[in-house]
Order: structure tokens, then sequence, then C-alpha cells
């Protein structure tokens, strides 16, 4: 009887002190809010602390974020791919809470939290982190300033009308100019992108000005030593030697040697660039090309365009889309997959619409077949 009134007591002297930790580590508390809380677009549960809109950083993940904690370090990292979200992400809409209600405590903390690479307040909820999207773009010392860009490369709006509170990512938008025009090859240094004449360009490849095959760390020669690196800088178009400014860029904080290009008007900026164009080849010349210079692997063909899918020992899986008023594309997007399965095939309905797929491709689960489509009248072949 002794032991077990021994065992009780030992279960309320830890319950009770158990309260009492937890309560003296509460620092403050979440509350539920009627502003409608928006990332990159999206709807996303917004709450409010201290009179300002935080959302759950885990949250993030669904918003072109990705987070990162290491619990040795006790830090949480919050890294954004900075590509517009896809029309297919559907979010459903998020009613307004009722202002004041208290949804949840505040907890003292040792976690230290970082967005692009730069440290951030966080809020310890119990388990999750909260952040406020005020501080995720306000403009105060900002570096960035001049383009409406926080240090964390984002930017908060507030519509006082709607009740609304915003964030919206620095987004990139170069992939939109790479690839879409032929015979153009880019090189790239500071904050100037140069095109110039190159017959045989691959699809969307932007190398440093000063490459050279036989140094292999080239990356390192993207920026000058005294250029700034770690602020928006204007992005300038260099052809034929005039520079015209196309838009804004800044280094990845995320990922080290990356450029982040934002244009302007990508229709402008292509029909500038491709003043830089070679003249092009006729189809004959360009089936002579590649079928004298290349493996053939396989061949398709309708009305208006031929389909090359080609081998070299150098440059690995090629894809030409050869048109037969003139003109090529070429598209190395499987280049390093020579020794893989790769097929290609036209659509069964659409007929200028090309299959692609490899088998292995390494995914986060394992390998997969990974497979894309190229649309043969969404190029420019003249």
């Amino acid at each position: 009887m002794k032991k077990l009134i021994i065992c009780l007591l030992t279960v309320v002297l830890l319950l009770v002190g158990g309260t009492a930790f937890a309560e003296n580590n509460v620092v403050g508390h979440i509350y539920s809010t009627d502003i409608l809380a928006f990332v990159n677009g999206k709807p996303i549960d917004g709450y409010n602390i201290g009179g300002r809109t935080v959302v759950i950083a885990e949250d993030l993940d669904n918003y072109g974020f990705h987070c990162f904690y290491d619990d040795n370090e006790r830090k949480l990292e919050i890294v954004a791919y900075f590509y517009e979200l896809g029309n297919d992400l559907k979010i459903a809409e998020i009613p307004r809470g009722k202002v004041g209600k208290v949804v949840g405590d505040i907890y003292k903390t040792d976690i230290k939290v970082f967005l692009n690479g730069i440290e951030i307040k966080g809020y310890n909820i119990g388990g999750r982190t909260a952040i406020c999207l005020e501080d995720m773009g306000d403009l105060q010392d900002s570096p960035n300033l001049e383009y409406g860009y926080s240090k964390y490369l984002g930017k908060s709006i507030w519509d006082e009308s709607k009740r609304t509170i915003s964030f919206e990512s620095f987004i990139r938008n170069e992939n939109k100019i790479m690839g879409m025009l032929a015979r153009v090859s880019y090189n790239f240094k500071d904050n100037v992108l140069y095109a110039y004449p190159d017959e045989l360009s691959k699809s969307l490849e932007i190398r440093p000005i000063n490459e050279n095959p036989a140094f292999k760390n080239y990356e390192n020669n993207i920026y000058s030593e005294d250029f700034p690196k770690g602020i928006i800088s204007p992005l300038y178009i260099d052809v034929n030697g005039e520079k015209t400014e196309v838009g804004f860029a800044i280094n990845n904080p995320n990922s080290e040697y990356e450029v982040l290009m934002h244009f302007y008007d990508v229709t402008d900026t292509i029909k500038l660039t491709a003043q830089a164009k070679s003249p092009r080849k006729s189809y004959d010349e360009s089936m002579d090309y590649f079928l004298n210079k290349y493996e053939l692997v396989n061949k398709l063909d309708n009305d208006k365009y031929t389909v090359l899918h080609i081998n070299d020992s150098t440059d690995g899986v090629l894809f030409v889309y050869i048109n037969k008023n003139g003109g090529f594309i070429i598209d190395d997007f499987f280049r390093a997959y020579s020794d893989s399965e790769v097929k290609i095939w036209l659509d069964e309905e659409e007929q200028n619409l090309v299959h692609h797929s490899v088998y292995p491709f390494a995914g986060p689960h394992g390998a997969t077949t990974m497979s894309y489509e190229s649309n043969l009248d969404s190029f420019d072949y003249e």
C-alpha cells in the first residue's frame, strides 16, 4: 500500500512540475485574425502575433519554398525556389477568422530561423515555427530597396480595403528566354547576358563569358572580384556590342554560382536577342549536317517537322527538331542519359506534340521514369 501511495505522489509531482515548466516557458499567445493571408498568390492560414500577421514556416513547403531543420545546430532554414507557382496547384480559399481569439501559445526557444540564408525572427508555437509576413517583406535597410524587395528577396503587400496581406517572392523567368531562339547562345558575367550567334546552340545553356574547357572551375568567373553579389542589380543584354537594360538579377543565395534573372518583358527581350542570329540552314542542309555527324537512334516525321533522336560520345543524347521550311532547334535535356532507355514518340491526336521519356531517372524516391513533352510549333525556327 505504501508503494502505491509513493507511486501516485510521484506521478502527481511530475504532472505539476511539467505544467509549471510549460507555463514558465510561455511568453505570449497567438491569435486568430480576420486578415486574409496569401503567399505567392495562394491563400495560406494566417494568425496574429502582436498585431502582425504570421504564417507557419512548415506550411510554406506548398508555396514555393522548402524547410530544412537541423536539430544539432538548432536551426530552421527556409529556402525559396524563386519559380512562379503553377496553375495546377489548387489551394482552397481560407475563411476569415474572428479577431482576438487565442488559438495557441508562444514558447521560449533557442532555435534560429533563416530565410534565404538570412536570419529572421521565429516564434515557437509548440513544435512548429511561425514567421511574420511583414518581416519577410520589410524594406527597412534592404539593399534591394530600389527594386521593392527585402533582403529576403520578397515583398509584402498590404491591402487595407480588402484586409489582405500578401508575400511575393522574387520570381525568375529566364527559362522563358533560353531555348526560344535557334542559333543563339548566351554568356553571362556580372549582370550582363551576352547573346551571340551560335549555329548549333543548345536550348537552355548559359555559360560564363570566360569559360575555358581547360579550366574546370570556370563557374568562379561569373562575377568580377569587385562586383556586388549580394544585391539585386539591373540586368542587361549585350547584342553586337550594344547593351540594353531588360530586367534585374541577383546571385541565388541558396545555390552557389547560380544567377536569378527576371526579365521585364519576355517578348521584347526575345525580339532583341534575335538580332544576334546567324543565317538559318535549309531543311536539306540541316538533315545532312546531323545525319553525317551523329549516330541516328530514331527519326520521326510529319508534314511540318522531322524529329531526330541522335547520340554522340561527346554531346550525349540530343533531340533535333527540324522545320521542313528551314531552321532547327536542339534539345539537350537528356544529354547525360546516353546509357539509359530514352524514347520519343509523336502524340496520336496532336502530331506536332513530341513526347520524351528516360528510364531510369533518379527521383526523390529512387529510380523512376522521367517524361516531358515539346510542342514543335512553340519554337522559333526563323
